[in-house]
């Protein structure tokens, strides 16, 4: 974490992907759950306590401590004293610092954030991320049922590969797709068929793309969290305007709790 608070601070301009594993033992401490609970403003405690499961409490809880987080330290102002609103289907905004955009996305191992950060005064293109997992697709039938989402070179695309390579090939497509809806913040509801990644391959490590996507130009960063590609991150922004590539930063939900509670 020293790592990025160092950069975040220093830097007027950055982007970074902010990475928060959910197997961390941390909430499972009574104590620190309901410190990290008191740690959100009221009205989102209530909407993480709504959720059915333990995993799925923990999961939009660290989404929402992530989201603190990360506004707090780009913009320099206590966690306690920010301010969201909502824009376009449910999308959040950091209100009256228009120099900062993010995107949040929650996997099934994972939560990530992406943000951005540019010099005060100007407006930060906004950004777009999503996780997806190979789990998303359970077998190959399922393909069949989903060409209302693939544009026709994405469908041919997919049906060059079979067993884990699709699954592994329809997650990267999928958080190439739901990246963009995030960015847009139209939600799936859109038609995905517009957004066009055309023909991509399997990589390991890290793939980037550029594609015009409804008249915009966009650049597309993935990366597979796993050596074993079971979740892919894919996030996006305007094409030639964001400061550089994205940074990645691993941080631990303790890390999270320790800084907003030294707040």
């Amino acid at each position: 974490m020293e790592q990025y608070i160092h950069d975040i601070s220093e830097n007027e301009e950055l982007e970074a992907i902010l990475i928060v594993s959910l197997g961390s033992p941390a909430l499972d401490d009574v104590f620190n759950f309901e410190m990290a609970m008191r740690a959100l403003p009221i009205k989102w405690r209530a909407k993480v306590a709504s959720k059915k499961t333990t995993g799925d409490i923990q999961k939009a809880l660290c989404n929402r401590l992530l989201q603190l987080f990360g506004c707090s330290t780009a913009s320099s102002v206590p966690a306690r004293s920010l301010s969201f609103g909502i824009v376009k289907n449910g999308k959040p905004v950091l209100q009256n610092q228009g120099n900062i955009a993010f995107s949040m996305s929650n996997g099934e191992q994972f939560v990530t954030m992406y943000i951005r950060k540019v010099a005060p005064g100007q407006i930060a293109d906004e950004v777009g991320i999503d996780i997806a997992s190979v789990k998303d697709l359970r077998d190959e039938g399922e393909l069949d049922t989903l060409k209302d989402i693939f544009a026709h070179e994405e469908m041919n695309t997919l049906r060059s590969f079979s067993g884990d390579k699709l699954k592994e090939m329809f997650a990267y497509y999928w958080s190439f797709k739901e990246s963009y809806t995030k960015f847009t913040g139209t939600g799936i509801s859109c038609d995905l068929t517009a957004i066009d990644a055309k023909q991509l391959g399997n990589f390991n490590g890290v793939e980037t793309v550029d594609r015009d996507i409804e008249g915009n130009h966009m650049h597309f960063r993935s990366q597979w969290l796993q050596a074993a590609h079971r979740e892919v991150v894919t996030v996006c922004s305007p094409k030639g305007r964001h400061p550089s590539e994205p940074r990645v930063y691993m941080i631990t939900i303790e890390d999270i709790l320790n800084h907003l509670q030294s707040q």
